[in-house]
């Protein structure tokens, strides 16, 4: 058994909470006990010979499946007297060019073209500022958690999305803080992949939330 992934799960459950209510010290100790999970389970996988890109796949089939009960319960309990979190052509908007634009960077880093890490690091600055755009856009806010079912299902959708941003940022640190002869292209490959679903499940998101 591995213990790092029940560390990471749990912690990730307190970070996640943090977020919903966004109360930003638990945020913060959540992703700093993360990053720690993180490392220590890949402290553990590195010296593994074997890789099973299924066991990826049913994770991310896993995450799709959780968005999915999310999406669901956003459109079931929305109301014609319902507002939106924000306006559809505002900031969501804007997040989400920042969002496809890391998704091309991310592409030609992946495929190896010239100047591969300024692809990454500006992969990794999109994604930052799409990071900031949302803490912009939480403050702005006129509803909030307590709002509604509905408002909190939104929350509650966007708050996951943004930890999954958040963990791909650190993922992608990692990518350009080590050379490629310490990182193997089997993980490289799957940090880029995991980036792509990140960026693609918030066009639905960015749909459910924020137009229907």
């Amino acid at each position: 058994m591995n213990w790092a992934s029940l560390y990471s799960s749990i912690i990730f459950s307190f970070m996640l909470i943090g977020l919903i209510l966004w109360i930003p010290l638990l945020v913060l100790f959540g992703l700093i006990m993360v990053l720690v999970g993180v490392v220590w389970f890949l402290s553990d996988t590195f010296i593994q010979t074997s890789h099973y890109l299924n066991g990826f796949f049913l994770f991310i089939l896993s995450e799709v499946l959780i968005f999915a009960s999310l999406f669901v319960t956003c459109l079931w309990f929305r109301d014609v007297n319902d507002i939106n979190i924000s306006e559809y052509n505002e900031l969501p908007l804007l997040g989400s060019f920042l969002l496809l634009g890391s998704s091309v960077t991310a592409t030609c880093y992946h495929l190896q073209m010239k100047l591969s890490n300024v692809h990454l690091l500006f992969t990794i600055i999109l994604g930052i500022l799409f990071i900031i755009l949302q803490g912009f856009e939480y403050d702005e806010s006129v509803v909030n958690l307590f709002s509604s079912v509905y408002h909190a299902s939104c929350f509650t959708t966007i708050s996951l999305h943004f930890s999954h941003v958040l963990i791909g940022l650190f993922l992608l640190c990692g990518l350009l803080f080590y050379t490629p002869k310490m990182v193997k292209l089997y993980y490289s490959n799957l940090v880029i992949w995991y980036w792509h679903f990140v960026d693609y499940i918030w066009l639905l998101v960015y749909s459910v939330v924020y137009i229907f």
